[in-house]
């Protein structure tokens, strides 16, 4: 790695602990917080992948959770239609949300910065 590379690679750690931080104060949504984090990771590892922390949850989520709306997008859905999609994405959050708060303290606490 080169030190622009390096530079560029700690910055991305940077958003990454900081968008753990927004996830777990619910600064963020939740959804719309992990999807974001899956971009990081992926902007990370093509410079170098982070080793000591295993990220596959987001990635995992973000596949259980991409042919669902999200944010602004659920505006364009049937009311009723939308209901019961949100039963469906209840049960992903249920199964995911405990599992990526304790990802992102454990990203904060591996963090040097």
């Amino acid at each position: 790695m080169n030190k622009l590379e390096l530079i560029k690679r700690d910055n991305i750690i940077k958003k990454m602990v900081s968008n753990s931080r927004a996830i777990l104060t619910k600064q963020i949504d939740f959804v719309e917080g992990c999807f974001k984090m899956k971009v990081l990771i992926g902007n990370v590892t093509y410079i170098k992948p982070i080793d000591n922390i295993d990220l596959e949850i987001f990635s995992v989520f973000y596949h259980k959770m991409a042919f669902y709306p999200i944010g602004d997008e659920k505006e364009e859905y049937n009311k009723e239609f939308l209901e019961k999609l949100n039963l469906k994405i209840q049960l992903i959050l249920d199964e995911f949300e405990k599992p990526i708060l304790d990802k992102c303290e454990e990203i904060i606490k591996n963090s040097i910065f």
